[in-house]
């Protein structure tokens, strides 16, 4: 007969264990110290590697991207979806000349400062060091990807 308690202790292991998977594709606000809603993420700019203070409520994240596409001279083109244009532009509209982070797969690709208070139009084109490979298994992992 199984112990209540041992399969109680296997199920709190399995889900300490378990680690929520992160968004493939986020832009979150870069702080200039460290603090409670941070986590530190290198950052590789012009051969040396910086280190961010990056959100960890990122302003959007896959839910708010409608689409990814892969422009012919590889950069990336992103859309965001309706809602996704809204949090993004009311979230920026006080981050004038400060960074946000782009992440993708985990890791900050570009960390461009925001040089608009306006509108983005809901798109955007990222044209930094992304390997072939992982751009394109970025973009099929939006199912509505080529849908306009």
């Amino acid at each position: 007969m199984k112990s209540p308690l041992l399969a109680l202790l296997v199920l709190l292991a399995t889900l300490a264990g378990a680690r929520a998977a992160e968004p493939s594709l986020v832009f979150a606000k870069v702080l200039r110290e460290p603090g409670a809603s941070t986590r530190e993420m290198s950052y590789d700019f012009s051969g040396k590697t910086l280190v961010l203070h990056v959100e960890t409520t990122p302003i959007v994240a896959d839910a708010d991207f409608e689409r990814v596409e892969i422009l012919p001279d590889g950069m990336l083109k992103l859309w965001l979806t309706e809602a996704g244009e809204k949090k993004f532009d009311t979230a920026v509209k006080d981050w004038y000349e400060k960074q946000i982070a782009i992440v993708i797969n985990g890791r900050v690709v570009c960390a461009p400062s925001l040089m608009t208070t306006s509108s983005f139009g809901g798109q955007f084109t990222i044209s930094h060091n992304l390997p072939r490979e992982e751009a394109e298994a970025l973009a099929a992992s939006f199912p509505r990807k080529g849908d306009q």
